[in-house]
């Protein structure tokens, strides 16, 4: 097993050698830091800033996962042929292969994901402690080779290219939907309710928001007001995190 891998790692990286670290890739993850920082710079920790906190959170998910959801469809189909052969062949198995072509694309499917996320993790004021940030790390890095082994199971299991390229992108928005982002998970219809377990997004998406809000108070959101001594404040504060927590549908087990 550990031969196998081995050299199928070495061919399928030698194979993609000038793909997988190109400029296009940097820019674009230079061009998401920019407009992540520029649009949710150093976002306020208080009751009022609540909603643009879920939604970076979010973002993060739905922007980077789309992309190496769609990036990953045509890895195995361009090689399906090639694979059969192989395996029939008795050359490897099925598992040192996928693990391969995973380790294959780490470069841009991971480490490119995770450098952009962890500048923007600072520049927007997300949960400044380290067990937070590491935590952070951890949920987005399992989120991400979620979507990356989606991306490879749609493409063995639609038919043509064409077609997984054509439906991909409508189960990802639909899984992206039942993450609980735009409709609070205790909101979906019964008979649908069921569908959100079976969403990557939906444990992404609530590991980013436990990690970010259990535990601990937000600060109230001040206002002051020149013509009086009054102060305005932005919900019941300072507000506990798990209250936010069981607005959006994750309750304490």
């Amino acid at each position: 097993f550990t031969t196998q891998l081995h050299l199928l790692t070495t061919r399928a990286m030698k194979q993609g050698r000038g793909e997988r670290l190109t400029t296009a890739s940097l820019y674009l993850a230079l061009t998401y830091i920019f407009f992540e920082t520029i649009l949710w710079f150093r976002l306020p920790d208080d009751t009022l800033h609540v909603y643009e906190r879920n939604s970076l959170l979010f973002f993060f998910l739905i922007s980077l996962t789309s992309s190496i959801i769609i990036s990953s469809v045509p890895v195995l189909k361009k090689e399906h042929g090639l694979f059969l052969r192989e395996r029939n062949k008795g050359l490897y198995g099925t598992l040192p292969y996928f693990l391969a072509k995973t380790i294959s694309d780490t470069t841009t499917s991971v480490i490119f994901p995770l450098i952009h996320v962890s500048v923007v993790y600072f520049t927007t004021n997300l949960r400044l402690t380290p067990l937070a940030f590491l935590t952070f790390l951890l949920v987005f890095y399992i989120s991400i080779t979620t979507a990356q082994a989606l991306g490879m199971l749609l493409s063995v299991a639609l038919p043509t290219l064409q077609i997984a390229l054509l439906i991909t992108p409508t189960i990802n928005i639909f899984l992206m939907i039942m993450g609980g982002f735009y409709i609070p998970l205790d909101n979906f219809p019964g008979f649908i309710k069921w569908i959100k377990w079976c969403s990557y997004a939906t444990y992404g998406y609530s590991g980013l928001l436990v990690n970010e809000y259990q535990g601990r108070s937000i600060p109230c959101a001040q206002h002051d007001d020149s013509s009086s001594d009054s102060v305005e404040y932005a919900w019941d504060c300072p507000r506990d995190g798990n209250d936010v927590l069981a607005s959006l549908g994750l309750h304490e087990s």
